[in-house]
């Protein structure tokens, strides 16, 4: 009995060596694919023509988008947060251009706004100070 599950065990470990092997050889199979996209890949970074590559146009233009949507959230949340605490107790004044400046990393249009913002307050405190002395 012994010898006859030794034998079974052989044939099915063989059979299954020849399952593992006709799958990486076979042409439609995802080893297979996945090894000439790594080919491919390697020979476009030493040819040094990797930046042009549409795979990595899409991966850089991907992660700008998501930098993006991050930047847009994160943003939105402090503005809010600072509209709330003009209603609430709390520095207001701090974190609206806190949140502008964030939103100001990825929108111009939020750079415009902040460097309004900024003059005005500038052309203020000169005013107060022309008024004090």
């Amino acid at each position: 009995m012994n010898a006859t599950h030794t034998e079974s065990r052989g044939l099915l470990s063989a059979s299954w060596a020849w399952v593992r092997t006709w799958g990486r050889q076979a042409k439609g199979s995802s080893a297979d694919r996945e090894a000439r996209r790594r080919e491919r890949l390697r020979r476009e970074i030493a040819n040094g023509g990797w930046e042009e590559s549409p795979t990595a146009r899409l991966a850089v233009g991907g992660f700008r988008q998501v930098r993006k949507l991050i930047v847009l959230i994160v943003g939105s949340v402090v503005v809010l947060a600072g509209l709330v605490m003009i209603f609430t107790p709390g520095p207001a004044i701090i974190v609206i251009p806190a949140g502008i400046a964030i939103l100001g990393i990825e929108f111009a249009w939020a750079r415009r706004l902040l460097r309004r913002v900024r003059a005005k307050i500038e052309d203020l405190a000169k005013k107060r100070r022309a008024k004090k002395s």
